[in-house]
């Protein structure tokens, strides 16, 4: 090494650079006479000894209450369990408010629950798979959505062969309680489970509260969707729900259902639309001649409406009163004073009768009824009375505000401090009469009251409320044979018009078809839409199905003349044949 700190080395051989001396740049590298970096970094003892001390890290200790939260829900198969679980809960309060509450025998339990049981039997390997991921996106379930889309998402992409492997929903917990109902021929329709669940008779809307507050808080947003919908009972969606389990359940366990029971029903349809007996042995009759065994067959061709052995029933009926007491007034002559048709309904009095009954039995003086506080809207909120207003805010009240949730809030907390700025008192018992029994105002009557998260009336009240509330809801027997009475009363009889008087018109002459809901007169949209409430159809299903009973008549006039033709032609070439040559 030189005086001058320059190192002679090998040749640098950059850029055939022939330099061998080297000063140590500040950088620590060597570099040539030319500039060029050697690759090799300098090291030498450090002359201070300097050693750099271990970096720390000093954190504030945060207070107790603002330590992060530890995810409280589950994921995966163990958030699938739970929320079986809970649908199951939720299904038996359905069936304790059918059985304890509604008068329905107590076998219904053990039949329902056997459907349950062999329902989510094939959902055992998904409950068993650990490695399967069962998020909100496995499941198909989208939080942000609605239980209406929920419901046609799987009911669209998971047919009945399918069926029993999809996830059960709350519409499948109500399809079950009315399978146990066929099973047992009890005379209840749909119709009437949609009125139970409007009322609030039935768990439905809002039917999470029933489920304990330490299960809610460990269940997914995406399920929440699910177990509380918002929106009331949609008919067609349950028929197709029925559907699908009925032929998922006859295919991979061959189960037979039984037909309704056409006899019971026939009767309570008659009692409650006021219509004369005849009618009962004429829609029997029709539906044998159009071959109607009023048996489900969803695996068969006719799946839908058409196949439905309730709108075979209702559209039967319907088809006979048209025949017999036409809507169009006017007169149509027997042959003889023994046919069925010799009387002659008045129609309006029919409609004055029946809305007269049913005011007279709404004693509860709300302005509104609860199917129609469940839909309404901001424009409606602008126009309400202060009366209306006091039935809607307790209409809210009862169903959209989870007390047991408002009971853990803590003391000085946001909703605390709300709550106490605007207090909430008990409904008025005009209010608490008519909502008894509205969203979940009946969890009181449920083994698991302090789940329903509602704020409780005292007892004894409760339950004369809930009797009114059925009051309101049906006319009763007695208000129902003072309809029939009434309208019979007013029914005159016709006089029988023998053969010679070829220009009179007869019974089942001028027959008119309404092949759309906007076709039906005034007298014939009255009797539709009370026959429609009572079988659990929507007009235009009714129409539909009165539609279809129309065209299988037709076709079975058809083939009878077919068949008469046929016999008649046999018949002339027999006698051809035995004619001697």
């Amino acid at each position: 090494m030189t005086d001058s700190g320059r190192t002679k080395g090998p040749i640098c051989g950059i850029d055939n650079c022939r330099s061998r001396f080297y000063e140590e740049g500040d950088d620590g590298y060597l570099y040539c006479q030319n500039g060029h970096r050697k690759g090799e970094l300098l090291t030498q003892p450090d002359d201070e000894d300097f050693n750099s001390a271990k970096r720390t890290r000093t954190r504030a200790k945060k207070p107790d209450d603002e330590k992060e939260q530890v995810r409280q829900y589950f994921k995966g198969t163990q958030a699938f369990d739970l929320y079986l679980k809970s649908l199951q809960l939720i299904l038996r309060h359905q069936i304790r408010s059918l059985v304890h509450d509604l008068g329905l025998p107590a076998e219904l339990e053990t039949v329902v629950l056997d459907l349950w049981a062999i329902r989510i039997l094939p959902l055992e390997e998904k409950l068993s798979e650990k490695t399967h991921d069962y998020d909100s996106q496995s499941q198909g379930f989208d939080g942000s959505d609605d239980e209406a889309e929920i419901e046609e998402e799987m009911i669209r992409f998971a047919r009945w062969e399918r069926k029993l492997k999809t996830s059960p929903t709350l519409m499948d917990c109500l399809a079950l309680c009315y399978l146990g109902i066929v099973t047992l021929r009890l005379p209840v329709t749909p119709g009437d489970l949609d009125s139970w669940v409007t009322d609030g008779k039935i768990p439905y809307m809002g039917a999470i509260k029933r489920v304990p507050l330490s299960m809610r808080d460990r269940l997914p947003a995406n399920y929440h969707a699910v177990l509380d919908p918002n929106s009331l009972l949609k008919l067609n969606r349950f028929y197709s729900t029925l559907a699908d389990l009925q032929a998922s359940l006859q295919k991979e366990y061959g189960i037979i259902w039984p037909p309704l029971n056409s006899p019971l029903l026939r009767f309570r349809y008659i009692k409650e639309l006021a219509l004369p007996l005849e009618i009962y042995a004429a829609t029997d009759r029709l539906a044998g001649k159009l071959g109607y065994d009023l048996v489900a067959n969803p695996a068969g061709k006719k799946r839908r409406l058409r196949g439905l052995p309730e709108a075979q029933l209702i559209a039967c009926l319907i088809v006979c009163v048209k025949i017999m007491y036409p809507f169009d007034g006017e007169r149509r002559y027997p042959r003889t004073t023994s046919e069925p048709a010799v009387m002659v309904i008045d129609w309006d009095n029919w409609h004055k009768e029946i809305s007269e009954a049913k005011t007279k039995a709404d004693d509860s003086g709300n302005e509104y009824t609860n199917k129609e506080l469940w839909n309404v809207d901001e424009k409606d909120v602008l126009s309400m009375s202060p009366s209306e207003m006091d039935q809607y805010m307790d209409f809210y009240q009862q169903n959209f505000l989870d007390e047991a949730r408002l009971d853990q809030e803590p003391e000085g907390g946001f909703q605390d401090i709300l709550y106490k700025m605007f207090p909430i008192h008990e409904p008025s018992s005009s209010q608490t009469s008519a909502h008894a029994s509205d969203g979940l105002g009946t969890a009181s009557s449920s083994p698991t009251s302090e789940t329903a998260g509602l704020a409780q009336p005292e007892a004894a009240p409760k339950k004369k409320n809930r009797k009114r509330k059925k009051k309101v809801q049906t006319l009763g027997h007695e208000g129902e044979l003072d309809v029939v009475t009434a309208v019979h009363k007013n029914s005159t009889p016709l006089r029988a018009v023998t053969e010679e008087e070829l220009h009179v018109a007869r019974p089942g002459q001028g027959y008119r078809h309404y092949e759309k809901e906007e076709e039906l007169s005034k007298t014939a949209r009255q009797f539709y839409e009370e026959a429609a409430r009572i079988a659990g159809f929507s007009m235009e299903m009714v129409v539909k199905a009165v539609v279809f009973v129309e065209k299988d008549i037709r076709t079975w006039i058809r083939r009878r003349k077919q068949a008469s033709r046929n016999n008649e032609t046999s018949g002339w070439i027999r006698h051809y044949r035995s004619r001697p040559e």
